[in-house]
């Protein structure tokens, strides 16, 4: 069993939901202004799921194992940065708890690490 394809597949599965819920749910009951904050999350969501579904399926390429083990640590970064800056987007939006919104620049900032780190391996000798 490939744990990352499904953790993946539940990601990508998930954005679709949330945007399905945002346009058919949450915009009769939120401002344009929040419904523009949410679909910013289901933007990156969504993109970041095809980031996760490509690190997930590198594990059925003839790579090297520590090359592997390294894009394993890649997805596990991406994956915490995708839920939470996604998540603390979410919840602002459904909760208007302005605390909430503070978690999102975590987010964000994992979000650049976990860029840094793929350079990082692009750089590295394997």
């Amino acid at each position: 069993m490939n744990i990352q394809l499904l953790i993946t597949a539940i990601i990508g599965l998930s954005s679709v939901l949330l945007g399905s819920f945002a346009e058919h749910s949450l915009r009769e009951t939120v401002s344009d202004e929040m419904i523009r904050k949410f679909m910013t999350g289901i933007r990156y969501h969504q993109n970041y799921s095809i980031i996760l579904l490509f690190l997930s399926a590198l594990r059925y390429m003839n790579l090297p194992t520590k090359l592997l083990f390294k894009f394993k640590a890649a997805f596990w970064i991406f994956l915490f940065a995708t839920i939470t800056f996604c998540g603390s987007v979410y919840l602002f939006v459904i909760s208007n708890l302005k605390v909430v919104s503070y978690i999102a620049p975590v987010g964000g900032i994992s979000l650049m690490i976990a860029w840094l780190y793929l350079a990082y391996i692009a750089l590295s000798k394997n």
